[in-house]
């Protein structure tokens, strides 16, 4: 805490400052620099979690996540220079295209809300895709915004400001997910383990039939056991 508050009144006092926040009383860029904190959050907790899903939960290995997520990469990065050409021939408002760009983040948001255990490949092409359009049409338009009211040195400073407040925000995104992921996998587990018990009837079916599956394969009774009990565990 006191090297936090350090460090704003070091930036605050100084002559020539690493992070001028002195441009933040600027109300626009303020504002501007508030929505790339958001984006950050949402970009980079979106690129956590979906790998996570993936392979913690649906059995994907690196490769098979990575040609999950190539495609929205590809869509993002082809958006860049139309936005680009949308902004430079048209007069079409930043504002605008940053507005749809959060919108269309939203519904990826959505749309992956509803994934499941039975969730395939499929299913996640089409919210990928909108999350790279959506990402494509806000990083310029929001950039754009943020300095527009700034002039001179404060432009490369402001941008300086504006990206760290970014990163900032992935940072804050990627604690709060994993944070989440792992409150409620605790949340989840208590309440499965609370019905599973050698005097729950399906448990201690489903034991027994394990048990015998493996005695069948050669084992001792003791071992049998063992093994079914630490496969049933497992499951969760």
């Amino acid at each position: 805490m006191f090297w936090r508050e350090y460090f704003v009144w070091r930036q605050l006092t100084v002559d020539h400052p690493i992070l001028n926040l002195r441009l933040l009383k600027n109300r626009q860029f303020a504002v501007g620099s508030f929505f790339s904190f958001i984006q950050g959050v949402g970009l980079y907790a979106s690129v956590f979690v979906v790998p996570v899903f993936c392979q913690t939960m649906l059995g994907y290995n690196s490769q098979d996540t990575g040609n999950l997520l190539m495609p929205g990469s590809l869509a993002a990065g082809m958006m860049m220079p139309v936005v680009a050409v949308l902004m430079k021939k048209t007069k079409i408002s930043p504002v605008l295209l940053a507005g749809i760009g959060f919108s269309l983040f939203i519904v990826f948001v959505w749309q992956s809300s509803g994934m499941s255990l039975s969730t395939g490949a499929n299913d996640f092409f089409w919210p990928l895709i909108l999350r790279g359009v959506g990402l494509g049409l806000l990083f310029i338009p929001l950039l754009t915004i943020t300095i527009a009211p700034l002039e001179g040195k404060d432009i490369s400073q402001g941008t300086a400001l504006t990206n760290t407040l970014r990163q900032l925000g992935g940072s804050f995104g990627i604690a709060a997910a994993t944070t989440f992921i792992s409150v409620r996998n605790i949340f989840h587990y208590n309440n499965l383990t609370e019905h599973v018990s050698v005097y729950n009837q399906p448990t201690y079916d489903r034991l027994n039939s394990l048990t015998a599956l493996f005695v069948s394969k050669g084992s001792d009774i003791t071992c049998s056991t063992k093994a079914a009990v630490a496969m049933k565990g497992n499951c969760f």
